[in-house]
């Protein structure tokens, strides 16, 4: 295990993402460096206050043996996978104005489908936790067609417009359509759909509260 994949992983938890101040300062010193001087404390006070809640805690033995139990992997700036292109849309963002417009540290990824191919002809599927029947009806519509047509449908997990959507996309296993999902755990929603996770945390095994409206 490398010290860069052991950096990455702390680093990806140790505070609640986005956090600009984190990604900055791995950009400027590296992934190693900048885990080290987060675990110490001697960061800006600003990024103090987002990391002393988690420096102390270091799970990234079991976080990096959990992805490789399940067959996942880390995704990080240095992979060929990362999606450089796609990420391009965080430059020049106000941090102001936008301060949660900034591309993750890394990506935690289960599933074959590579995230920089995915991400260069893909359309997302996004709503409400409270869906009405007319949006489920639309969602699921939405989801099918794209899928039939080979386009990967990218969303939150969220068990309404998203539940509705992946019964849909069984109904495509056999086309190239695939359904990426972001979350923090494989949930059961998406047993039998041809899916692959991604989140900018550890995937988990059990619930957690979800962070999204």
């Amino acid at each position: 295990m490398s010290r860069e994949r052991r950096a990455w992983a702390y680093l990806s938890r140790v505070a609640e993402p986005p956090c600009p101040e984190l990604g900055a300062l791995a950009a400027r010193v590296g992934p190693v460096e900048a885990a080290e001087r987060v675990l110490r404390g001697a960061v800006c006070a600003q990024l103090a206050r987002h990391t002393e809640a988690r420096r102390d805690i270091d799970c990234t033995a079991e976080d990096l043996d959990r992805i490789d139990r399940l067959g996942g992997r880390l995704i990080t700036p240095d992979a060929e996978e990362w999606p450089a292109l796609a990420f391009t849309a965080f430059n020049g963002v106000d941090l102001r104005r936008h301060p949660a417009g900034v591309a993750p540290l890394a990506l935690w990824a289960l599933g074959g489908a590579q995230i920089d191919e995915v991400t260069l002809r893909a359309a997302a599927v996004v709503g409400t936790r409270v869906a009405t029947v007319y949006g489920e009806h639309v969602a699921a519509d939405l989801a099918a067609g794209l899928c039939e047509r080979g386009v990967p449908v990218v969303s939150v997990v969220r068990h309404a417009l998203v539940g509705r959507s992946s019964r849909r996309i069984k109904c495509f296993r056999g086309s190239r359509g695939r359904a990426h999902m972001s979350a923090k755990n494989p949930p059961r929603i998406l047993q039998g759909v041809p899916h692959s996770l991604l989140g900018d945390r550890p995937i988990r095994g059990g619930p957690q509260k979800a962070n999204t409206p």
